[in-house]
């Protein structure tokens, strides 16, 4: 007489391994797609009167959006699950976030200043996006957006909710997510990275409390291009700050 058992339950994997080593898989793709070199920015900066290098950089920064956007709709509800949902009066409601991140950045460079000054050019160190005039400014507008997108709902979106989603409480969630959103800035200098850092903490804390991932995109893509514009006057106070 044969005597079945049921399954040999010790030979199988956890049920929740493999989901885990696709969100693992799925976190490390997007995140090297997200923190790619802004390479349309670059292009804009550098000669963007060459239609082909500004066309051929925007279709870099569009296939690295969509790359992340097709892992984030695998999910069973993504717009839901990342806050999706657009409506008209996100365009509206972006301009407080922008604000709170421009308020953020003088609060640091205030700080800065107070520095001795041998630290004070120490933390002016780093790389910084500089537009050379303002003519270049509206072609920069494009990838300041797709560049804002992208972070939007890799750091936020996906890696908040992802962490949530594993357990960890959202003060660690956005811990994490900061620090790897600061982490990725450290080719501007450690003062940028820093900065950045805290920016991300901010911008995670406005995700929780809402979950809009088009009021926090376009709004940072603001916070950037009132930055970048800034750096057309470079005796003003946002200098040395961190684009």
């Amino acid at each position: 007489m044969i005597v079945d058992n049921g399954p040999n339950v010790a030979s199988q994997p956890a049920a929740g391994l493999p989901r885990l080593s696709v969100t693992i898989l799925e976190a490390i793709v997007l995140g090297a797609v997200t923190v790619l070199p802004t390479v349309g920015l670059a292009a804009v900066v550098a000669d963007p009167l060459v239609p082909f290098a500004v066309a051929g950089a925007l279709a870099v920064s569009a296939v690295q959006l969509a790359i992340i956007a097709l892992i984030m709709t695998r999910r069973r509800a993504p717009k839901r699950e990342f806050g999706l949902h657009f409506q008209l009066a996100e365009i509206w409601h972006a301009v407080p976030v922008a604000a709170g991140g421009v308020a953020l950045l003088v609060a640091f460079g205030v700080a800065a200043q107070a520095l001795p000054e041998a630290v004070s050019n120490r933390v002016a160190e780093g790389y910084r996006w500089q537009i050379p005039s303002l003519l270049r400014l509206p072609l920069a507008v494009p990838f300041l957006l797709l560049a804002a997108y992208r972070e939007e709902l890799f750091f936020r979106a996906f890696l908040i909710t992802t962490l949530r989603g594993l357990r960890a409480p959202n003060w660690a969630a956005i811990a994490i997510s900061s620090f790897l959103f600061g982490a990725g800035h450290l080719y501007q200098g450690v003062f940028a990275a820093v900065v950045s850092a805290a920016l991300g903490a901010y911008l995670g804390a406005w995700y929780l409390r809402a979950a809009a991932v088009h009021r926090l995109a376009i709004g940072h893509a603001l916070f950037n291009l009132i930055v970048l514009a800034a750096t057309l006057f470079p005796t003003g106070p946002f200098a040395t700050f961190p684009t």
